[in-house]
């Protein structure tokens, strides 16, 4: 019996090793970059290869099916960053001006409070201030950094107040503040966070004062710059796209605090810079750049 797309993909990254390497070029969507997006803000991918796009000035998700000429409106949104997807097929956006985060079905642009309460900030658990990067995990725990307030919060199913996980406060490194946030692969008690201010992404550990390793230094002897964006591939490599500085996509191996540059290809420009990454279900990686353009890497292998 003939091997599915996935299972061949997971196929090459067990036999042939997990440093793909992709076409350094690029090729823009010309669907998608014949109208860009004003003030980008996101980009990600669902496993039928439908790309969703955000930003601040359109304040909706497009969905971009494969093939189409248009997008389609799916939600309006009071600004989302981030978008995703859980075991069921329903989508998750956090929204920083109501202090929510949100769920959506995929024939429904009227979506349903999860967490937090509309148009309330607060430190209480059941409230947030600015959250912004979320993730879930297969039991749909709902994972928030929760900017303002400095913290990292779970939201159980149903549950109407979250439990504190990561107060960064307390930690060495008091003055951060969190944006990306991506849970670590067949880690269930870690994640990456992501920190623009800084310049760093952060691996740590839940009920840890302070982070287990920091992720800022890049072969070549640079360091990352703005780290908005975070991504894993099949074997849990994280991948860091740059929303400043140089405006690369860094891959970090588990364990590692040296990046590996993947993409770069700015030269300095800044309307190249990676908004938001994401894969497709084949590997091949995406980006939503400063200019509101999507551009497509080809895996090469």
């Amino acid at each position: 019996m003939p091997l599915s797309d996935t299972q061949l993909l997971n196929w090459k990254f067990s036999v042939l090793g997990s440093n793909p390497q992709w076409n350094q070029t690029g090729e823009f969507v010309q669907s998608i970059s014949d109208r860009p997006y004003s003030s980008p803000l996101g980009l990600s991918i669902d496993s039928n290869d439908t790309i969703y796009i955000f930003g601040h000035t359109d304040r909706n998700v497009e969905a971009w099916f494969k093939g189409a000429i248009n997008g389609t409106k799916v939600t309006d949104t009071n600004h989302a960053d981030y978008l995703i997807f859980d075991k069921n097929g329903y989508f998750y956006v956090n929204e920083h001006i109501d202090h929510t985060v949100r769920r959506y079905s995929t024939n429904s642009i009227i979506g349903t409070v999860v967490a937090g309460v509309t148009g309330t900030s607060s430190s209480a658990l059941n409230n947030f201030n600015y959250p912004l990067g979320i993730d879930i995990d297969d039991n749909l725990n709902l994972y928030v950094a929760d900017r303002d307030n400095k913290r990292v919060m779970k939201w159980a199913p149903n549950a109407t107040a979250g439990t504190l996980l990561i107060n960064t406060t307390a930690s060495n490194l008091s003055t951060i503040r969190i944006s990306a946030l991506r849970l670590v692969k067949n880690s269930p008690n870690q994640v990456y966070l992501g920190d623009t201010t800084y310049g760093r992404v952060y691996l740590w550990s839940f009920d840890s004062t302070n982070p287990d390793l920091i992720l800022n230094q890049v072969r070549n002897s640079t360091v990352l710059s703005s780290p908005r964006s975070l991504i894993l591939d099949p074997d849990g490599n994280l991948y860091v796209g740059e929303n400043g500085g140089k405006g690369r996509i860094i891959r970090y191996c588990p364990n590692s605090t040296i990046g590996e540059i993947m993409i770069d290809d700015s030269n300095g420009n800044s309307a190249m810079r990676k908004v938001g990454i994401a894969f497709d279900s084949q590997q091949n990686l995406y980006a939503l750049l400063g200019n509101g353009k999507v551009i497509k890497y080809a895996l090469l292998w």
